[in-house]
């Protein structure tokens, strides 16, 4: 049975990786492999800031929400940061300001460059960092959130 990319389970961003250069494992022109080329819409865990407001796809029935991921849009709603869950079209990333993905084991992982498309400046953005900071108050809070080596997780 071939691999089904919208499936629930294929959230995984080492797994996707996997299937796209198995999909699309030729280079674009410039010798540049990209899979959001030829990717209609932006992965699940991926948020981004266009225009003050924060834009993140929908979750697909039956689909994992992700942790991280919902922690960070209650932090946002708190902050009254506005948030839209749409299907985000990939040349929407022209548009973004921003862009992060929440990953529990990235927190907050600012994006700031897609094949050859700058995002923004080109460097992690004001609501990115302020947002990573706040989750790690938030896991500090309610976790007691501590590295491995026993230090304290500072924001």
């Amino acid at each position: 049975m071939p691999f089904n990319i919208n499936r629930p389970s294929a959230r995984c961003m080492f797994l996707l990786a996997t299937v796209a250069a198995t999909v699309w494992g030729q280079p674009n022109r410039q010798g540049i492999w990209s899979p959001l080329a030829n990717w209609p819409l932006i992965p699940l865990h991926t948020i981004l800031t266009v225009d003050g407001r924060l834009l993140t796809c929908p979750m697909p029935d039956g689909g994992l929400p992700g942790i991280t991921r919902e922690a960070v849009l209650e932090i946002a709603s708190a902050s009254a940061l506005p948030f839209d869950e749409i299907p985000l079209p990939v040349p929407l990333l022209a548009a973004a300001q921003e862009a992060f993905l929440t990953n529990t084991s990235w927190e907050v992982l600012p994006i700031v460059r897609v094949d050859t498309r700058t995002i923004g400046a080109g460097r992690p953005g004001p609501v990115t960092g302020d947002l990573l900071a706040r989750y790690r108050g938030l896991m500090r809070d309610e976790c007691g959130a501590r590295r491995i080596d026993g230090a304290s997780v500072s924001p």
